[in-house]
């Protein structure tokens, strides 16, 4: 499949993904209060961090190996059904230890029952991911995009007949998400088994190459995430869950551009682990990184003079404090995202370690500018330290990619 048809279905689910985010976003954030909005970003992102820690290295393995190994679907398969098991008892017993410090400092405020929601929907996160990670090496885009709309679809379409039919609290919308997520895990893997009929069978050699590989990707992801998330998990230990609720939204709106770049560049990823050489992937993505460029001007062209209106017309009025924020993350946004090409394509070359050092470096340091300037100057300050620290991420991984480059061609 052609470049430009992949990434036209890529966008056009993106665009669903994104109007069914929005949707959602507007019904949770218009029915719940302040603090409540931050409990839900909290519990979210707990998810997402749960789902990286334990599951990205083995969807972006899955993804990287089934490229270069088409013929190993089953051991692949079975070896990532072994995984989440032993991923999930680990995630209990490692928790368990730290849930006094979770509860009174990091997760303060939030109910208990929240937690215990949060924590059942890693599993069908985690298992949806690893199958939809084999949908992407194998190149079946189409169903890899139905796989990218669906759990979010779902969760929306719940919450709305939350609103019409039931009492609307956010312990039902993280159930709804919960039962969303555990539905479409049992389609993921109905699927993969009728297209293929793979068998248990658990191969230690690829478990030996997914746990390489999925090391190091996690290491990169990990990093990256926490680059992207550190700053809602500090706003709310020194301002509290209403600051980390306006912060929310203008990360919300923010990150568009980042998702625009993630799709992009999770198109690009299988076609550059299938090409041997690094310059006859290097074509590709400079095609994609023009793109995201031109799109990232044209989105600050549109946010800046009219972001305030578009967080009050979308959300409510008490949100307009989030444009100010908002301002400061776009220049970051807009280098984020040209930098994330660039980490991608180094990613399908075996993910070198300047995958994981370049953001993990950046991530150490927007922990530290972050504690410096919430203190003195709010959720603006959260989002200068952002905005800073992206911006090195795209400036430094650009400068290896380049290095890389000139290596591959000898220079």
């Amino acid at each position: 499949m052609r470049l430009f048809k992949v990434l036209s279905i890529s966008m056009v689910s993106q665009v669903v993904f994104l109007a069914a985010g929005f949707f959602n976003n507007i019904i949770i954030t218009r029915n719940l209060s302040l603090s409540q909005r931050g409990q839900y970003a909290l519990a979210m992102n707990l998810i997402i961090v749960l789902g990286l820690i334990l599951g990205d290295g083995l969807y972006r393995s899955n993804t990287y190996l089934i490229s270069r190994k088409p013929d190993k679907l089953s051991p692949l398969v079975s070896n990532s059904i072994l995984a989440i098991v032993i991923f999930s008892l680990l995630a209990a017993l490692l928790l368990l230890p730290f849930r006094a410090l979770l509860f009174t400092r990091w997760l303060a405020g939030l109910d208990t029952r929240l937690l215990l929601l949060a924590l059942l929907s890693v599993l069908p996160y985690i298992s949806i991911r690893s199958a939809n990670g084999l949908f992407l090496g194998l190149q079946w885009y189409v169903i890899y995009n139905i796989f990218i709309i669906a759990p979010l679809t779902l969760f929306c379409l719940l919450n709305v007949l939350l609103v019409i039919f039931f009492h609307f609290s956010l312990i039902n919308v993280l159930f709804n998400y919960f039962l969303a997520m555990a539905s479409l895990f049992v389609f993921a893997y109905l699927y993969l088994y009728v297209k293929k009929r793979f068998r248990f069978t658990p191969s230690r050699t690829m478990g030996k190459l997914s746990l390489s590989t999925g090391l190091k990707s996690s290491a990169s992801s990990i990093s990256l995430y926490m680059l992207f998330r550190v700053d809602i998990f500090l706003i709310n230990y020194y301002l509290g869950n209403k600051a980390a609720g306006l912060y929310s939204i203008a990360v919300v709106l923010a990150e568009l551009l980042q998702k625009f770049a993630n799709t992009a560049g999770t198109v690009i990823l299988p076609k550059i682990s299938s090409e041997e050489k690094m310059r006859q992937g290097h074509r590709i993505s400079g095609q994609v990184l023009v793109l995201v460029a031109a799109v990232g001007l044209l989105f600050a062209a549109v946010m800046i003079p009219a972001g305030k209106q578009i967080i009050v017309f979308l959300y409510k009025s008490i949100y307009e404090p989030s444009y100010v924020p908002l301002m400061w993350l776009l220049p970051g946004t807009i280098v984020m995202a040209v930098g994330k090409i660039y980490l991608f394509s180094l990613w399908g070359r075996g993910f070198p370690p300047a995958t994981w050092i370049v953001p993990l470096g950046t991530f150490l340091l927007n922990v530290c500018l972050n504690i410096l300037l919430i203190p003195r100057f709010g959720i603006a300050g959260a989002a200068m330290a952002t905005s800073f620290s992206y911006c090195c991420f795209g400036v430094v991984i650009g400068i290896v990619y380049h290095r890389y480059l000139r290596a591959a061609n000898g220079e």
